[in-house]
């Protein structure tokens, strides 16, 4: 260490010009015991609460470094107070000056990776020229300073996690800083806009755009590609197998190529590669070798976990001849420990990744250790002598009792092995877990589950005073990057792909299509917007000319004509293809019902050559969509509404069910109502049936009270009941279904610790709002407790009322 500092001093000009870290907690420290006072202590802790969602609020389980950083959408912050410590000279009057540093600074990397600069050469910057080599010979030019590559332990996690944030953030920077000038809107509100006094004020048109769908792993990025699964699932059906597989760290590709000493977590970039092949290799095998079927449809999607290695979800749509049966799932799937005599190798690969735990009482610290002490994933599984396809939903693999085997000094048996495929597991020698979900009862569970967003974490930040021996916690809600996921992005691997390109077709009103323009060109925007046709309006175009195309619906399309953009005409393909699907965006019936008549109509009506055809019915042309949609039949029709709901309970959550069936009982009033709900009854209370704190049996009563109740408070909004729809009405005395969903007594003890974080002014508000509400003698009071919730913002001292 001595010949290393005397190094950085004679060579790094950043060494003779600033204080290391060692030499400023020297200081810090000194100066503590000269005043006679104990440094303050900071701990900062990740929170393993299992009342969080555990796929993502899970604590890490390898001793690695990562990024934490809070934002609600996972948006990395661009700005870090970073502060350097200045070595006094004599001319300076200050001898502790300091001075702030921007991330985008080229000198930055140099002072914080002295071993990765060790001459203090400049790293990027945002005045870095692009150079483009003319011939390969120019590649490997010397550089001046050689650097040596550094690949030691955890400073290449830092490394790693540090350049993706920034690299990042700069990125959503970039679009930050140009849709500041870019907007959205209307084209019909644009050319409102120019023709009237708000150009003569200088008021600026539209709304600004900031953070695009396409930000990998954001909500809104999220829901999107779950909706686009879903329109997979809505043409192919249910998946019929689940796979997933994990990155095994003692694979040759990755041993092979480590330096003496070091350990595969310390090679991210390492460990991302090799296994990135190793994936492309596994879809390869399932796409073009069958070995699980013929592939109809495939998605994917790249998860971390905090577990320091890749993984990824694989959901597979095969072709089937019939019914999946017994005998093919036992060729396809085991869940048994082979005989070792017989298949020694694949035993080795079986006991090494496919068995599940310790957990449960045996672990209570587990991952999938539940509050009762059991697992979650209901291991130990009991012994079948034969495969079940279809049991509650589920399939039961066949697992007899051959007897224990040791691995690691634990007995180990048929009912803790996870279920595989022998080739996979034989030809990849890796945690590869492969499930035939072809009679799971609710397919969007598993879409779900995949598409669940970035990893997160529940961070305590603790510091301790030691005068007055009070420690104060701050909690926060962060966003979690391990160094494998910086890699696989920095790299530029994708995080999801599908078979299946999705066409995203927009439904508008006439003259009501999107315009993205600049502040300081709306003309020339409006005159674009106005020549140019959207999906939609040049879909009547094609209509109009083409025969052929009369044949499809709107949003079967994009399967037979491939949209240009530039000219804003659709095309017939050059050849017939099967990998592409269509899908309308969906319109909310409560909020936009003419919108939603729009829609409806798309769905119906082929070969339509504008918008006064699609509200014609029977030569009659209608003033509005929604009285076109009643006449031809598909607004009041029950078929209609059945359709509808058969559409929703794919992908749309048990909540949004009943939101959509309430809904349509108050817009629609279809004289079926009680059959519907009949009907979806089980779609209408899935969220309340998977609920383990209560005996669930089918046509459970207690749940279908629970949805009766929530819906029937949207039903009130609109001032109707179940009753008025023939519908049977909730119990009286039953709470709102909000119990079912957290603790009340936690939640209450999370209220009282809040409260004493109120400040004077805030303490006064709050105890006026708490006071009004007992206060029986006022003359006006309204009861939110029952119907809408509501939530008290102290930072912000307002309430806030929210359905």
């Amino acid at each position: 260490m001595r010949e290393l500092g005397s190094f950085m001093a004679q060579n790094n000009p950043f060494a003779k010009a600033f204080k290391m870290l060692h030499e400023v907690e020297k200081e810090c420290l000194a100066e503590a015991a000269l005043h006679g006072v104990a440094p303050a202590t900071v701990a900062m802790a990740i929170v393993q609460d299992r009342k969080s969602d555990q796929r993502r609020y899970n604590v890490p389980r390898v001793n690695e470094v990562a990024v934490i950083f809070q934002n609600a959408d996972g948006e990395p912050p661009l700005e870090r107070d970073i502060l350097i410590h200045c070595r006094p000279n004599e001319n300076d009057s200050n001898p502790k000056r300091t001075e702030r540093i921007n991330i985008l600074d080229p000198n930055l990397e140099p002072m914080v990776y002295p071993l990765l600069f060790p001459y203090g050469d400049q790293s990027w910057g945002i005045d870095l020229k692009l150079n483009r080599p003319p011939s390969l010979a120019n590649m490997r030019r010397a550089s001046a300073n050689p650097r040596t590559r550094i690949t030691q332990r955890k400073l290449t996690q830092q490394y790693f996690v540090d350049a993706y944030v920034k690299t990042e953030a700069n990125r959503l920077n970039f679009c930050r800083q140009n849709q500041s000038t870019l907007r959205a809107e209307q084209y019909a509100g644009l050319m409102d806009y120019i023709h009237n006094a708000a150009n003569d004020q200088g008021l600026i048109p539209g709304r600004a755009v900031i953070l695009p769908s396409s930000f990998i792993g954001s909500p809104r990025n999220m829901a999107q590609n779950y909706q686009d699964a879903m329109a997979i699932v809505r043409k192919f059906g249910k998946p019929d197998f689940f796979v997933t597989m994990t990155c095994n760290p003692k694979w040759p590709e990755i041993t092979d190529n480590l330096q003496y000493g070091q350990r595969a977590e310390f090679r991210p970039d390492l460990v991302t590669r090799v296994f990135n092949l190793k994936l492309k290799e596994l879809l390869d095998d399932i796409s073009k070798k069958h070995i699980l079927g013929i592939l109809t449809a495939k998605v994917h999607v790249i998860e971390f976990q905090k577990r320091g290695l890749p993984h990824a979800h694989i959901l597979l749509m095969v072709k089937n001849d019939g019914p999946v049966d017994a005998e093919k799932l036992d060729q396809l799937i085991s869940a048994e420990i082979p005989d070792i005599n017989e298949y020694p190798r694949l035993h080795a690969v079986v006991t090494k990744h496919m068995v599940h735990g310790p957990c449960g009482s045996a672990n209570l610290n587990s991952p999938c250790t539940g509050p009762d002490g059991k697992c979650t994933k209901e291991f130990p599984k009991p012994f079948k002598n034969e495969t079940l396809v279809n049991c509650d939903g589920y399939p039961k693999y066949r697992r007899r009792n051959t007897g224990q085997t040791d691995v690691n000094g634990r007995q180990i048996d048929n009912s803790w092995i996870v279920p595989y495929n022998p080739y996979m597991s034989l030809k990849y020698n890796c945690h590869i877990n492969v499930e035939s979900c072809a009679s799971v009862k609710s397919v969007k569970y598993l879409f779900k589950y995949v598409y669940k967003g970035h990893d997160c974490a529940n961070i305590a930040i603790s510091e301790q005073d030691v005068l007055n021996h009070d420690e104060i916690k701050t909690f926060m809600d962060s966003r979690y990057i391990s160094a494998p996921e910086a890699a696989w992005r920095l790299f530029g691997n994708s995080m999801h792909e599908q078979s299946h390109t999705i066409y995203r077709l927009p439904v508008h009103f006439p003259s009501e299509q999107t315009v993205y323009f600049n502040a300081d060109n709306v003309e020339a925007a409006a005159e674009r917007a106005g020549s140019k046709e959207t999906m939609l309006t040049a879909w009547f175009k094609l209509n109009d000319t083409d025969e052929d195309a009369r044949l499809y619906l709107y949003a079967d399309i994009p399967e037979h004509y491939v949209f240009n953009k530039v000219s804003g005409v659709w095309k017939p393909r050059q050849r017939e293809t099967n990998n592409t699907i269509g899908r309308m965006y969906p319109v909310n019936l409560s909020t936009d019902a003419e919108k939603y008549c729009l829609r409806l109509l798309l769905l119906h009506k082929r070969g339509v050559t504008s918008f006064e055809d699609l509200r014609t019915v029977e030569d009659v042309i209608y003033p509005t969509f929604k009285e076109a949609a009643q006449k031809s039949g598909i607004f009041s029709d029950d078929a209609t509404w059945d359709f509808a709901l058969t559409d929703a309970a794919i992908w749309k959550m048990p909540r949004q069910m009943r939101d959509l069936f309430a809904y349509i009982c108050v817009f629609a009033v279809p004289p079926n109502a009680l059959e519907l709900f009949e009907k979806y009854k089980s779609d209408l209370y899935e969220d309340f049936a998977r609920d383990a704190r209560h005996n669930h049996t089918d046509n459970c009563q207690h749940c279908t009270n629970l949805a009766l109740v929530e819906i029937q408070a949207i039903l009130i909004l609109s001032y109707k009941k179940c009753v008025d729809f023939g519908l049977p009405s909730p119990p009286a005395n039953m709470r709102a279904a909000a119990d079912e969903y957290f603790d009340v007594l936690a939640e209450k003890q999370k209220g009282d610790a809040l409260q004493d974080t109120l400040n004077d002014e805030q303490r006064n508000a709050f105890d006026t709002v708490l006071n009004a509400a007992e206060n029986e003698n006022l003359p006006l009071k309204i009861n939110l407790s029952q119907s809408i919730p509501f939530r008290l913002k102290t930072d912000q001292m307002q309430l806030t009322w929210e359905r």
